[in-house]
């Protein structure tokens, strides 16, 4: 290589978190280089992320449909431009962007130099130290979902494929990643996956034990969930995805689903609560 470099997952892939229906999602960050020479190194580095998205598209990991690979120009660039990427999000981000850049907040090495993903990481905590408006705006994201529950306790469905009604098992997750996430930006905890994050806010007493507890019982079971519906998609010879159909379930299945959303509803209070001041 013409520079030291490190190739990073982001999204579920940085939290180690990926199901049998992840797509690729991963960037470069090259070495500050002259700018003279950037493009030439860039060049170099852009042909080893199409590599690597090749090879792994042939592996079963799909595209990202959304371009976000270390083959695209602008998820591979040298450390000072992420920087400045960061800063200007965790600047002027809007709630309705949020949704787009949460990806990139969670990533890991996976080859390289680690040193450049853990400046990086410093960086964001600096920036954060500024108490930009970020925080905030990421906390009224974190309490969009709303739990597909009626007023009655019954589940309420989506018109899914084939005319199925489903709910989506990836939405559920989300409050709950979100929630880690949060904190762990708050408390500069630099740990990546959900479950890591939400046991160092425990330890720097971020979250009492109880609701520690529960968003970690949560978060097992809305995923033992999710990958046993996708191991019996591919059973069935079908592509494994995120929409489960309630009468697949066993009654019991059922109703810790319910109890799951209900906990879902008072972990947003709490967020509700530290951001907003209200309940």
């Amino acid at each position: 290589a013409p520079a030291r470099f490190a190739f990073l997952a982001l999204g579920s892939e940085g939290r180690e978190e990926q199901t049998l229906a992840s797509d690729q999602d991963h960037a470069i960050i090259f070495e500050d280089v002259p700018e003279d020479a950037e493009g030439a190194v860039q060049e170099y580095f852009l042909r080893l992320g199409g590599y690597v998205s090749k090879g792994l598209a042939l592996a079963g990991y799909p595209l990202c449909l959304g371009g976000i690979m270390a083959s695209n120009p602008r998820w591979c660039r040298p450390l000072r431009t992420w920087k400045a990427y960061f800063a200007e999000w965790l600047r002027t981000a809007e709630p309705k962007d949020i949704l787009d850049l949460k990806i990139f907040f969670d990533f890991r090495t996976v080859n390289g130099e680690a040193d450049f993903a853990a400046e990086l990481r410093r960086h964001i905590d600096g920036v954060l130290g500024q108490e930009p408006p970020f925080l905030l705006h990421y906390a009224q994201y974190t309490l969009q979902y709303k739990a597909p529950l009626s007023f009655f306790g019954h589940i309420v469905l989506e018109e899914g494929k084939e005319g199925a009604k489903t709910f989506n098992i990836k939405d559920a997750l989300m409050p709950v990643n979100n929630f880690a996430r949060l904190y762990a930006f708050r408390h500069g905890v630099a740990e990546v996956n959900t479950l890591d994050r939400l046991h160092a806010l425990l330890d720097v007493g971020a979250l009492r034990e109880s609701l520690h507890d529960e968003a970690v019982k949560v978060y097992d079971y809305l995923m033992q969930l999710r990958l046993a519906s996708q191991v019996k998609a591919i059973d069935r010879e079908e592509s494994p995805g995120n929409d489960i159909d309630p009468r697949e379930l066993t009654h019991i299945e059922v109703t810790l689903l319910k109890q799951a959303f209900a906990q879902i509803a008072e972990i947003q209070k709490k967020v509700s609560f530290d951001f907003l001041g209200s309940a």
